[in-house]
C-alpha cells in the first residue's frame, strides 16, 4: 500500500515539475511573438489570433510585439503582425511615434 502512495506522489511530483518546465520554456513575451512572426511562423501567429489579446501582451517597457517591430523599423514583421490582428492603437504605438516626431523635431536644422 505504501509503495503505490510513493508511485502516485511522485507521479504528482513529476507532473507538477514538469508543468512548470514546459511553462517556462514556451513563456510568450512579446519579443518571442515579434521573432516568431519575423520567421513566419503562422502556425503560431493563427493561435495566437484565435486568443485575441495575446497580441497586447507587454514587457517591462510597456512594448507589445507590434512596438518592437516599430523600434526595429521591421516593416514587413509590422504588416504581418497587423493582419494577424496586432493592436495598432495600443498606447506603445502612440508614445513611439511621439518618441520619433521629438527626435526629429530635435534634429532638424
Amino acid at each position: 500500500m505504501n509503495k503505490n502512495k510513493f508511485i502516485i506522489f511522485g507521479v504528482f511530483i513529476f507532473t507538477l515539475l514538469f508543468s512548470f518546465v514546459a511553462n517556462a520554456q514556451f513563456k510568450l513575451d512579446p519579443i518571442t511573438i515579434y521573432r516568431q512572426a519575423k520567421l513566419k511562423n503562422y502556425r503560431l501567429l493563427n493561435r495566437l489570433s484565435s486568443h485575441n489579446r495575446m497580441f497586447n501582451i507587454t514587457n517591462r517597457f510597456g512594448d507589445t510585439a507590434y512596438c518592437v517591430a516599430m523600434k526595429y523599423n521591421d516593416i514587413d514583421t509590422m504588416n504581418t503582425l497587423r493582419r494577424y490582428g496586432a493592436n495598432t492603437n495600443h498606447s506603445c504605438v502612440k508614445r513611439i511615434r511621439k518618441d520619433y516626431q521629438v527626435q526629429n523635431r530635435t534634429q532638424a536644422p
